[in-house]
């Protein structure tokens, strides 16, 4: 696997550009960091300056004037704590079940909405949906369907295909046989919020 580092360009404002390590290392050394950047923007500025990750200044802009301060590192979008808590699944989506949040300890669930109305403050400017539909089911993959299964969920199966078959969905996308799909299972085990409660289990249960 190649080793890369993500580069900050600061002008008038900011472009994260990911490059060759060794690449960039031989570019640094040489003092042909703009070559090389070249290769992969073709819009860099010549007033540009360039920043490692931890802030370090490579390149001031051309005629060494003062370079403008790099605005706030952002994390690596793919290598952060909520990347790691969804692991190798390829969820886009985590359902928290109300429910279980109104079963957890006051305390939990105080931690729990001023998070919530956090992120809700600092993408308050993005254009959402106006809701969700959210169905219980299991997790299949395309390969593993049923004749009956592939009727539910209007799925429809081009067998001429060589070596392995295409699927296709509702929507007539396309997806191989090791692709995941969602099998509706109609029944939800844990219970509407306003006919049950549920008795959390470890730390949470002493609290």
């Amino acid at each position: 696997m190649t080793d890369t580092i993500t580069l900050r360009l600061v002008a008038d404002g900011f472009t994260d550009v990911t490059v060759d390590l060794a690449e960039y290392e031989t570019a640094k050394a040489a003092g042909e960091l703009d070559q090389m950047l070249d290769v992969y923007t073709s819009d860099i500025d010549p007033e540009v300056a360039v920043y490692e990750p931890d802030g370090t200044i490579v390149q001031l802009p051309e005629g060494n004037v003062l370079a403008p301060p790099p605005p706030e590192t952002r994390h690596d979008r793919t290598d952060g704590p909520i990347h790691g808590h969804f692991g190798l699944t390829y969820a886009q989506y985590q359902v928290l079940n109300r429910t279980l949040m109104q079963s957890m300890p006051v305390e939990w669930q105080e931690r729990m909405v001023a998070c919530l109305d956090e992120m809700r403050d600092a993408f308050d400017h993005v254009d959402k949906p106006e809701s969700y539909i959210v169905k219980p089911a299991r997790e299949a993959t395309y390969s593993d369907l049923t004749e009956v299964q592939m009727q539910l969920l209007g799925v429809t199966v081009d067998l001429d295909v060589d070596p392995t078959p295409n699927y296709y969905d509702e929507d007539g996308n396309e997806h191989q046989g090791y692709d995941r799909v969602y099998i509706p299972t109609g029944i939800d085990p844990i219970p509407h919020y306003r006919r049950g409660w549920v008795e959390p289990a470890g730390a949470a249960a002493l609290s």
